[in-house]
C-alpha cells in the first residue's frame, strides 16, 4: 500500500480527503462493475483523495469498493490507512495486486490539485487488489506526479517453460 511505501522510505504519510461518496458502480465505465465483481448499478463506495508526501501534493487517488463487502465504510475514520481499517473492521487483507502504469497528460484540474504546469505528464496507475480467496476488494485509479514518483518492478522468469 502507499502507506507502507511511505513508512518504508521514512517519509511521513499524508492525504487530504477530497470526497467520499456512496453511489452505484459506474455505468459509464462498463468495465468497473466487472472489475469489482458486481452487477452494473450495484452500490459501491468511492473514496477520492489528494495524497501528500512531505506536505506536498503527489497523487490523486480514486478507490472503488463494492458496498456489500464493507458495509458502513463511509461512517469510519478514513484518515488512517485504508488497509489497516479493512483488516481491523472487516477482516479483509489485500494480498495480491494487479497494476498497470501508463503515462498520461494532466488535465487542468489535475494540474491545479498537484501544483504542476499545464500539460505535464502524469503516471496513471490502475490497480486491482485481491484477498486470499481471489476476490476483488478494491479498484483504484491514481495519477502520480511524474517528477516525484517512480516505480520499481521485480520480474521473475519461470524456468519451467
Amino acid at each position: 500500500s502507499r502507506l507502507e511505501d511511505r513508512r518504508r522510505h521514512r517519509r511521513p504519510p499524508g492525504g487530504l480527503r477530497r470526497r467520499r461518496r456512496r453511489g452505484y458502480s459506474d455505468r459509464r465505465n462498463r468495465q468497473e462493475p466487472a472489475e469489482l465483481g458486481v452487477v452494473a448499478g450495484s452500490l459501491a463506495y468511492r473514496i477520492e483523495r489528494l495524497r501528500l508526501a512531505d506536505g506536498e501534493p503527489m497523487c490523486i487517488e480514486s478507490i472503488s469498493i463494492a458496498a456489500d463487502v464493507v458495509p458502513g465504510l463511509l461512517t469510519q475514520d478514513l484518515t488512517a490507512g485504508l488497509y489497516d481499517l479493512l483488516k481491523s473492521r472487516y477482516g479483509l487483507v489485500v494480498v495480491t495486486y494487479q497494476q498497470s502504469v501508463t503515462a498520461v497528460k494532466a488535465s487542468r484540474e489535475q494540474c491545479e490539485l498537484l501544483g504542476i504546469a499545464e500539460n505535464e505528464p502524469l503516471l496513471e496507475v490502475f490497480h486491482l487488489g485481491y484477498d486470499d480467496r481471489g476476490r476483488v476488494i478494491e479498484r483504484a485509479v491514481s495519477q502520480y506526479r511524474a517528477d516525484r514518483y517512480h516505480f520499481m518492478i521485480l520480474a521473475r522468469r519461470d524456468n519451467s517453460l
